[in-house]
């Protein structure tokens, strides 16, 4: 394959939010193959135009078109006449890309997940990453600490710098991009990027909040880990399932004191599928999420096969009738395995829990 052409598509494929792997895996070593000085000038040009033709504000959040090109002018200035490396290359373009200030204009970085960076997975709660599994028995004591620091870099240094490389709508995108939805801290190609105090790339130390309050500050070993395996920790509570679903409610106690609503996506709901309708043709999506939760294909309309969805409007509804029925006290709302979706499931929330006043405050 061409190594401009191969190049080229991978960075328009980066602009649209889908990986590359098949074209990453088709070459040899492609991450050490050097690519001459002419065809990344090229390339980077091509990413470019791609980007102004194609996102609908590319310099809104990075103080406009002519700061937007001064950055591109840096990036063709940087490149090597001997050319260099794919992942230095991304590593170069990533910064311009981040400027674009959202979360899905990015160059996907090369390389499996396997943990060669920080060898623990992260959720978020609040603003903040805790250890939600590890992949080493020694390393259960960790659970559910919170990280502090990386080699150093306090977690906010560190969310500053992860928003300069990859672009994020907010800090809670920033910080599922470090943890549980891209990897970023498990990557050792990221880390070098963010962390140039990451010296001995034999082992990365970490500092952690631990659950009972205490700091500690340890030195993990660092290095690829095939097919590695989760350790989680034992549930002390019964959460309920949600059978194939995206979010559902129920209580956690039999005196209905306590409600517990899960939001694993925003993404699939009759309501989400309305909105998307009307710009775009959605009815093959909506068909294969009617037979995903129905075990069979259906010959209905779009319009009997979208009523038949999860609707966020009648579940919230039974929510907030059956709380106030019940005259609970508390809601728990566990978004930790969260990664984004439509914020429409936000809006319906808000304006069930605290009315429409609020919901227009909002916006």
């Amino acid at each position: 394959m061409n190594k401009n052409l191969f190049v080229s598509r991978l960075l328009a494929i980066a602009v649209l939010g889908v990986s590359c792997f098949a074209d990453a895996t088709a070459q040899k070593n492609p991450q050490d193959e050097i690519i001459t000085h002419q065809e990344l000038v090229a390339d980077a040009r091509q990413m470019k135009n791609l980007l102004e033709s194609i996102h609908p504000q590319p310099y809104l959040k990075g103080g406009g078109r002519m700061e937007f090109h001064r950055r591109f002018q840096s990036v063709l200035a940087d490149i090597p006449e001997q050319g260099m490396s794919r992942e230095d290359f991304r590593g170069l373009l990533s910064p311009l890309l981040a400027s674009v200030g959202d979360g899905h204009t990015y160059v996907y970085a090369d390389g499996p997940f396997d943990f060669a960076g920080v060898p623990l997975l992260f959720y978020v709660v609040e603003k903040d990453l805790y250890v939600s599994a590890v992949l080493e028995e020694d390393h259960r004591q960790y659970l559910g600490a919170r990280l502090r620091s990386v080699e150093g870099v306090g977690i906010q240094e560190l969310q500053r710098r992860t928003r300069a490389y990859y672009g994020a709508d907010n800090i809670y995108g920033t910080l599922v991009q470090l943890g549980n939805f891209e990897l970023f801290l498990a990557k050792k190609s990221v880390l070098e990027d963010l962390l140039p105090e990451w010296q001995d790339k034999s082992a990365v130390k970490v500092s952690l909040l631990m659950p009972g309050g205490e700091m500690k500050t340890v030195s993990l070993k660092a290095g690829p880990r095939s097919n590695p395996e989760f350790l989680r920790p034992q549930p002390g509570l019964e959460l309920p399932s949600l059978d194939g679903l995206e979010f559902g409610w129920d209580f956690l106690d039999e005196q209905g004191q306590t409600a517990y609503l899960r939001v694993l996506r925003m993404n699939r709901s009759r309501e989400t599928y309305e909105k998307r309708a009307n710009w775009s043709d959605v009815g093959d999506e909506v068909q294969a999420f009617y037979q995903s939760l129905h075990g069979e294909s259906t010959e209905l309309t779009f319009n009997d096969a979208l009523a038949a969805l999860p609707s966020l409007t009648d579940t919230f509804t039974d929510l907030v009738v059956q709380m106030k029925n019940a005259n609970s006290q508390s809601l728990v709302i566990d978004l930790r395995t969260n990664i984004g979706g439509y914020a429409l499931t936000a809006d319906i929330l808000i304006y069930f829990l605290y009315g429409k006043d609020a919901l227009i405050d909002l916006h």
